[in-house]
């Protein structure tokens, strides 16, 4: 009986670690926007590492190439945050929604326009460009 009360105890145990796990929002990758070659979300030679976004990444804008850029990526893709770096010139997003489930960061001196449609996703906080 004694052995029976423990795998079950144990059982119990790991059956709640993965319930915790499970619940717990997934987490992507960090993508770069470089622009090289592009203003289309699509293309992967716009983006650090060298890949197309993909659902739960965090996307970051940097540097003033291809400003004004699209995303032609399946309208509803959730990311975990958009950040625009403190080297980013004045973006401006457009193009197809996105669900949003983490922040919009500015950590640039330029304000950024996001006119692309966002679905949000729970609690997010804003960060306007810091006074010059």
């Amino acid at each position: 009986m004694k052995a029976r009360r423990i795998f079950s105890v144990v059982g119990l145990l790991t059956f709640t670690v993965v319930a915790l796990c499970c619940v717990q929002p997934a987490c992507g990758g960090v993508d770069t926007w470089t622009g090289g070659a592009s203003v289309s979300w699509s293309n992967s030679n716009n983006w650090n590492p060298l890949a197309i976004p993909v659902a739960n990444d965090s996307l970051v804008f940097a540097g003033a190439t291809q400003l004004s850029n699209t995303n032609d990526l399946a309208a509803g893709t959730r990311f975990n945050g958009l950040t625009f770096d403190a080297s980013a010139g004045a973006f401006t997003l457009s193009g197809n929604t996105i669900n949003l489930g983490g922040d919009i960061i500015n950590n640039s001196a330029f304000a950024q326009t996001v006119a692309l449609p966002l679905s949000l996703q729970g609690t997010y906080n804003s960060t306007p460009p810091s006074a010059a």
